[in-house]
């Protein structure tokens, strides 16, 4: 009785986040505008090219295009775009994002081909979307799958949790996750590739939790940490963090650990090489460094800016370093948790060299929020009985769920990156506490 009432209860969690999500609004789709379209391509004609799209895209989905000619590397669409006539196009960011979604998109072509009484009128994308053009209508598709892909990435940290600590304070850490960091405002709004990443991460997380116990599962999480790396380059932190304490505490499964990856890692690399010419895509390969602001002040931005700091728009997550002080003391979750806090630091590091763009709050640093939740746990287990740490707690976590609450619901907070002057163009305004993204309204 009580095992059927933990499974209703998570699938209670799962779809009340999924609903959530998906009703929200905007429908933001910059970086990934292009992923439903490959899926598309790939389901209707079984290849990854998007030459069929290009005389209808949008002028912004231009910078995107990437165009590749026989026997030659991929060139930017706006450079070159007669290479595109000599060869084909192709998506600039990852494929393995539209891969994944490609069965939801299936279905979601096949609910609509059953409800044809749904083709009604309305805002121009939901009535292409219900009419079944999804390249259209992609914004529509992209909301859905990303909202569904980031409640299993709830759902899945809840597992994690669930080895750790009491299932009540599991469902309570996930609800937090959920709504508390950029999961609600960023990840869940449209398909970029940060949700993908975090399902695979959590994924990982919850076999090598698992491991403790029973070592094989050691190398089974190769699998969904390969496909980190091809959902979005920065998942190579976690490649190199997570293979290195393999080698070094597990190296009897160490072989079976590099077996486990070859089903993820042989078809990205050789479809890169038949179709791209290298072993890696372009995205993966950039060297350019764009960032306003000098090393340490771009470093600094990320964590405490009013517009784009963690511990602006997640202060709760500040309890996570200090949750790590007392796990390093009591060697909780040792020897793995500091290769995972290794890796957040290489985050921290690497963060210094980026620009996060037309964003809302900390977008990359997402991807490490499934660390930062374990380390609650040492924190709450050490200072939890503590009233004074539980007010904190939710006075922090209320915070952090108003402002991501306020990122996924406010079309006034995502026109900030662009009013009263473009954010790219006028960078310091992240800066400026006079007028921060999550008091736009």
């Amino acid at each position: 009785m009580m095992k059927l009432a933990m499974q209703s209860a998570r699938l209670l969690l799962f779809v009340g986040v999924w609903l959530i999500y998906t009703v929200c609004p905007p429908f933001n789709s910059f970086d990934s505008y292009w992923s439903v379209p490959v899926a598309v391509s790939l389901m209707e004609r079984g290849d990854t090219n998007i030459d069929e799209f290009l005389a209808g895209m949008p002028k912004p989905a231009g910078y995107a295009v990437e165009c590749v000619a026989e026997g030659e590397g991929a060139v930017p669409y706006h450079e070159k775009p007669a290479s595109c006539a000599e060869g084909h196009a192709y998506s600039f960011y990852p494929l393995a994002v539209s891969i994944l979604i490609l069965p939801l998109v299936g279905l979601l072509k096949l609910a609509v081909m059953l409800l044809p009484d749904l083709h009604v009128g309305g805002h121009p994308v939901v009535a292409a979307f219900l009419a079944g053009d999804f390249v259209a209508g992609h914004a529509v598709v992209e909301l859905i799958c990303a909202a569904l892909l980031c409640a299993l990435a709830v759902l899945v940290m809840e597992r994690v949790l669930a080895q750790l600590v009491p299932t009540r304070i599991s469902m309570t850490l996930a609800v937090v996750f959920a709504f508390g960091t950029g999961m609600w405002s960023t990840a869940s709004r449209s398909l970029y590739q940060h949700g993908p990443l975090i399902l695979m991460l959590n994924l990982t997380l919850l076999l090598l939790v698992k491991a403790r116990h029973e070592s094989r599962y050691v190398a089974y999480a190769a699998l969904p940490l390969a496909a980190c790396f091809t959902l979005r380059p920065t998942g190579a932190i976690w490649v190199a963090m997570i293979t290195l304490f393999v080698a070094v505490h597990h190296r009897k499964h160490l072989a079976a650990f590099l077996l486990w990856s070859l089903p993820v890692a042989v078809p990205f690399l050789a479809y890169n090489l038949a179709m791209r010419h290298s072993l890696l895509p372009s995205y993966y390969t950039m060297t350019t460094v764009v960032r306003p602001f000098p090393y340490a002040e771009n470093l600094l931005m990320h964590l405490i800016s009013p517009s784009r700091g963690l511990f602006v728009f997640s202060p709760f997550l500040l309890l996570s370093l200090l949750g790590w002080v007392i796990a390093f003391r009591r060697r909780w979750m040792f020897p793995l948790l500091p290769y995972l806090f290794a890796g957040w630091l290489l985050y921290l590091v690497a963060s210094g060299a980026w620009w996060p763009g037309h964003s809302y709050g900390p977008r990359y640093f997402n991807d490490t929020a499934p660390v930062l939740m374990m380390l609650l746990v040492p924190m709450l287990e050490r200072l939890g009985h503590r009233e004074s740490v539980r007010v904190l707690f939710a006075l922090l976590v209320a915070w952090s769920i108003f402002t991501h609450g306020h990122g996924a619901t406010s079309v006034a907070a995502q026109e900030w990156n662009i009013r009263p002057t473009n954010i790219d163009a006028d960078p310091k305004r992240v800066w400026g506490w006079h007028d921060p993204q999550f008091l736009r309204f």
